[in-house]
């Protein structure tokens, strides 16, 4: 099923920091690899998975509030995020970088901010 993003919020636990999406990029996940060759291995080297994957961090788009400045000095705190599908992700995690961009007149101020998951894991609840 292809979703789109329109209608996707997201809100701040602790803090209740909320801002109207305008673009978003999800996380992806790594897992490094360590090389496990040794003196007997032939034609191609051996690799094993490392113990533990990492999210990358999320970006959003956001429109930039005044009244309103994001929580990026504050501790990791439980962040949800709903899609507009109704399925809900909830993770531990802060906000690593806030970036407005410049005020131009006439266009609608934005900004980038980046989230990082800091719990290790995203709980998805699927809407129903």
């Amino acid at each position: 099923m292809a979703i789109t993003p329109h209608g996707s919020t997201l809100v701040f636990g602790t803090t209740g920091f909320t801002a109207n999406i305008i673009g978003l990029t999800p996380p992806g996940a790594e897992r490094p690899f360590y090389d496990t060759s040794h003196i007997g291995t032939t034609d191609f080297a051996t690799m094993a998975a490392g113990d533990l994957a990492t999210f990358k961090p999320m970006t959003f788009r956001i429109e930039f509030d005044e009244d309103d400045y994001p929580p990026i000095e504050e501790a990791a705190e439980t962040i949800t995020i709903t899609w507009s599908s109704g399925t809900t992700w909830v993770f531990t995690g802060g906000m690593s970088d806030y970036s407005p961009d410049e005020g131009v007149s006439n266009e609608r101020m934005e900004a980038t901010i980046e989230l990082t998951v800091t719990g290790g894991s995203i709980t998805v609840t699927p809407s129903t």
